[in-house]
């Protein structure tokens, strides 16, 4: 039986699927479990995928966060094999295993672990992403050890009630100390059930808080300024690091880019047959394909959903997903419309659903006419008045 990984590695061996580019490659090792001295490496590549690429390899993923990546600019698949060398140099390599796919070949080498990040043999792509995966990787745990740092050396706010109780105990507790190092403060104690003594050893005690008063305050400052001077480094850190993961700057992958893109806009609609057409397409052989310019269709967004012979036709208005309600990228929440529901019912559809990307005023028009439910009316209320005009 057929799995899913060869199912898979079939589709990427079409050209016209994905372009493969190997971008590490381990030292090899010798191999502990045979008599010959045979040795192994392990070495990675990367499937660039086309638009064909894409639509094929959506059946094989189930997940909507790996049909998510699938509808990104260039979707990639990591794939890793392990090589054999024999003792007279012949290769044998093992099947390619397939990995989730990434939205961009960027995210693949990102995120795909310390394998091969660790390997010597980069495509100059890889060693750019690896150079950047270190730098990330040590700015990580600094970030991390100058918040703790910060929020141990911040101090009180004194704009709470709470600030000011913690440094009038911390300003106390420096005094108390104070009289301890001075040798008064068990006199200071005493004193204080003896009016004589306490006038006797004022001076002092005043002395002695006018000089904590300014150290406290000294100390507050010096805390304040470090406490800037941590957060500017923080505020660096945190900016650099979405630099850093995001791939700016990065070499390029493939010397030319994938196979071009093809509908890239809707449909035009010039005639009768050719609405007839975009609404009642043939049956695929296949699963149907998703074209640029629907993937980039988002909320507020007018279309018309495809029909069959016999169904009516139904109107839609692309609307925001409810909160913490996430979708599959193949996914549009909608407020359909048709004949017998003038006021909408709010549905989920399917890209693979959309025919047509109308325009506010087609979509108004639509809406006038009490939303027509056959092609020959849509025609003649929607898109033939425009024609008129145009003409």
């Amino acid at each position: 039986m057929t799995t899913s990984y060869d199912a898979i590695n079939i589709l990427l061996e079409d050209p016209a699927h994905a372009a493969h580019v190997t971008v590490a490659r381990t030292t090899p090792k010798r191999s502990l479990t045979a008599d010959a001295p045979w040795h192994w490496y392990i070495e990675w590549r990367l499937c660039v995928l086309t638009t064909a690429g894409r639509d094929a390899m959506v059946p094989h993923y189930g997940s909507p966060a790996d049909q998510n990546a699938l509808f990104g600019e260039r979707p990639t698949i990591v794939q890793e094999r392990r090589v054999d060398v024999a003792p007279d140099g012949v290769l044998h390599p093992r099947a390619w295993n397939s990995y989730n796919p990434f939205r961009t070949p960027w995210d693949a080498v990102w995120r795909n672990g310390t394998g091969i990040v660790n390997a010597e043999s980069l495509h100059p792509f890889h060693a750019f992403a690896v150079e950047r995966h270190q730098r990330y990787s040590a700015l990580t745990p600094e970030r991390h050890r100058l918040v703790q740092q910060r929020d141990r050396v911040r101090p009180p706010d004194l704009n709470t009630r709470e600030g000011q109780r913690a440094d009038q105990q911390a300003f106390n507790a420096r005094g108390e100390q104070a009289l301890k190092d001075a040798r008064l403060y068990t006199k200071w104690k005493r004193a204080q059930t003896d009016p004589a003594a306490r006038a006797k050893l004022q001076p002092q005690i005043d002395e002695l808080v006018t000089r904590i008063r300014q150290e406290h305050a000294a100390e507050r400052e010096q805390r304040l300024a470090e406490v800037v001077r941590l957060s500017a480094r923080i505020e660096q850190i945190e900016a650099e690091i979405p630099w850093l993961c995001a791939g700016r700057d990065a070499p390029r992958l493939l010397a030319t880019d994938p196979a071009p893109l093809s509908g890239d806009t809707p449909p035009a609609i010039d005639n009768l047959d050719m609405l007839w057409a975009a609404l009642v397409p043939p049956e695929p052989s296949e699963g149907p394909m998703i074209a640029p310019w629907l993937r980039a269709i988002g909320p507020g967004a007018h279309v018309v959903l495809l029909k069959s012979h016999t169904a009516p036709v139904w109107y839609a208005e692309l609307v925001e997903p409810p909160p913490r309600a996430p979708r599959p990228a193949a996914e549009r929440d909608a407020e359909i419309f048709w004949a017998e529901r003038r006021d909408g019912r709010s549905r989920v559809i399917q890209l693979a659903e959309i025919a047509l990307l109308l325009t506010p005023e087609q979509f108004a028009a639509a809406r006038a006419a009490r939303w027509p439910d056959t092609i020959a009316g849509l025609w003649a209320e929607v898109f033939e008045p425009v024609m008129q005009v145009a003409g």
